[in-house]
């Protein structure tokens, strides 16, 4: 119990987050001041609690209602059509080593992941046999449009958030973020 309390408490410490831009125009965070001659922003944050992610759909199965015993409910009226707008597309995709993320697009980049990554022992080969890769690919599936509507919920929380710690060169990208999130959910999610 008292652990948890302890946990709960070091959630709750606010952090101080210094952003160092040197003569270059190059920007750092970082937890320490900057160095002197670099120009310093420093923010008193509370440590962000990140909103649950809602579990990837593939693997929460529908559950039917229990079936009730009784005479057939009459048929219900055909529903009068509507035309209904589906959400912009979205994906859920899944690295190969189990991490998922989502895509508006459904591409997915190429990229070598090293063979000592993947598991194999690479002791005692040259350098250049030891840096062999495997390349692969995250495999995505497009999500129905209940799952997108969730999803964009969830992303549009997530934009929130980010907006909400954005520092001022990054402010106007977040804001335009979060407002086209705001309006894909208010459009198309009901």
């Amino acid at each position: 119990m008292l652990l948890a309390g302890v946990w709960l408490f070091a959630q709750a410490q606010p952090v101080t987050v210094y952003r160092c831009v040197d003569d270059e125009g190059l920007v750092s965070l970082q937890d320490q001041p900057c160095p002197s001659g670099q120009r310093q922003e420093r923010r008193e944050l509370e440590r962000p609690l990140e909103p649950a992610r809602p579990p990837p759909t593939s693997l929460v199965p529908p559950v039917p209602p229990p079936a009730e015993p009784g005479p057939a409910p009459a048929p219900a009226p055909p529903p009068e059509p509507q035309a209904a707008l589906s959400p912009p597309p979205l994906w859920e995709c899944q690295t190969w080593d189990g991490k998922t993320y989502d895509s508006e697009t459904g591409e997915t980049i190429p990229r070598c992941v090293p063979l000592a990554v993947l598991g194999w022992d690479m002791r005692g080969l040259p350098p250049e046999q030891a840096a062999a890769c495997q390349w692969v690919r995250d495999t995505c599936r497009r999500l129905d449009d209940a799952a997108a509507c969730a999803r964009w919920r969830f992303l549009r929380a997530e934009a929130e958030r980010d907006l909400r710690f954005a520092f001022s060169d990054t402010r106007a990208q977040a804001e335009a973020e979060f407002a086209r999130r705001v309006d894909i959910v208010a459009r198309y999610c009901r």
